[in-house]
């Protein structure tokens, strides 16, 4: 049996389909990325509520589908189209080093 790996869109679906819908309805599939559609930092990432702190969309949605995100350790975006608003937790790398 052979087994064929997903493509790009076909893999940014699934994930797309596994978030919460409190942070799907921000979020569109854009040639293998996850867009996020709300409201941008100043440096142009995206960013939303939780609870009264306000968080990077890349961290919310990396925990979403990952997992916690490791203490002492920071996501950096590894996006291969080089978009600021993808929140693709594949398109994402942990650092060594948090940032500040």
């Amino acid at each position: 049996m052979t087994i064929t790996p997903l493509q790009p869109d076909e893999r940014a679906e699934e994930i797309f389909r596994a978030l919460l819908p409190a942070i799907k309805k921000w979020v569109e599939v854009v040639g293998g990325c996850l867009l996020w559609t709300g409201r941008p930092t100043k440096d142009g990432y995206g960013q939303l509520r939780r609870g009264k702190n306000v968080v990077f969309a890349h961290r919310a949605v990396y925990e979403n589908i990952i997992g916690p995100i490791p203490k002492g350790k920071r996501l950096v975006n590894a996006c291969p189209a080089r978009r600021k608003l993808c929140v693709h937790p594949e398109h994402h790398v942990l650092s060594g080093k948090e940032k500040g």
